[in-house]
């Protein structure tokens, strides 16, 4: 499958609004497995944490809520999704800023629905991310999750030039950050994609700084303990693999479920 940076019209700036806004029907209808995603956000108040560019954040917008909020850490994102938003007539309707999904500026108990799309295997935090959301909701108000665990088969999220599976998994990092920076420099932007995904910590190390390698298991540990402590409930879960009778068997065999599973889908609910 193409990577989204692979697209035409990229560019230097890793402009990929216009791909994230094309693929957007196809993620809401997969909401869709848990009820009727539209009509439940048709006048409502939405929010969109770690939009990226905003594409799926105006897509939304056009299509029933009455406001979506978009937040994201890195500002030419957010300028990309303002671009975006005034070119399809939707600024009213949308507002982006630079924010922590952590700790965000955004007022309590103010949303209906709150989304993480592709966006909890990038914050460093799952549980105060979480936590961050339900202070945002109104009572009655739900997370709609979607997300890659670490071992799914690019969990290393360096597919743009590596499409090499399970890469991550019988490799070292410093193994990694080396192949890709050499496979990178075959595209036009490869120094804005590394400086993306790649830091260097206090000692001066380099890391990739774009994942926190949450796996599956991890990810349901954290909003199993929101859910006993009653912070929320969690409402539906569907984990789903390649359309393959041979990836669907292997994922069913607990030692190698988070290699064969895909995307896991999960909406929780905050008390009324």
């Amino acid at each position: 499958m193409p990577h989204p940076f692979n697209e035409d019209g990229i560019g230097e700036n890793l402009n990929y609004a216009p791909y994230e806004f094309a693929t957007a029907p196809n993620l809401f209808k997969r909401y869709d497995r848990f009820g009727l995603f539209f009509e439940k956000v048709r006048g409502k108040k939405v929010a969109d944490f770690a939009c990226g560019g905003g594409g799926k954040t105006i897509f939304l917008a056009m299509n029933g809520p009455a406001e979506v909020w978009g937040i994201d850490l890195n500002a030419e994102f957010i300028a990309q999704a303002n671009s975006m938003a005034e070119e399809k007539g939707v600024s009213d309707k949308c507002r982006f800023s630079v924010d922590d999904a952590t700790s965000s500026f955004l007022p309590d108990s103010y949303f209906d629905f709150v989304i993480f799309n592709d966006a909890i295997e990038h914050i460093p935090n799952t549980k105060k991310a979480l936590l961050e959301a339900l202070r945002i909701l109104k009572p009655g108000g739900e997370i709609y999750i979607n997300f890659e665990g670490y071992y799914f088969v690019y969990g290393h999220h360096l597919w743009d030039a590596l499409m090499i599976p399970w890469l991550h998994v019988f490799t070292t990092e410093k193994f990694r950050i080396a192949l890709y920076k050499e496979a990178i420099k075959k595209y036009p932007n490869g120094d804005r994609r590394v400086s993306f995904r790649i830091s260097r910590d206090e000692r001066g190390r380099e890391h990739i700084s774009y994942l926190n390698r949450i796996t599956i298991r991890k990810f349901f540990k954290v909003v199993t303990k929101l859910e006993k402590s009653g912070a929320a409930s969690i409402k539906h879960v569907h984990l789903s693999t390649f359309n393959k009778t041979l990836f669907k068997a292997l994922a069913r065999i607990p030692l190698l479920k988070e290699l064969f599973l895909s995307t896991t889908y999960c909406v929780l609910k905050k008390p009324l």
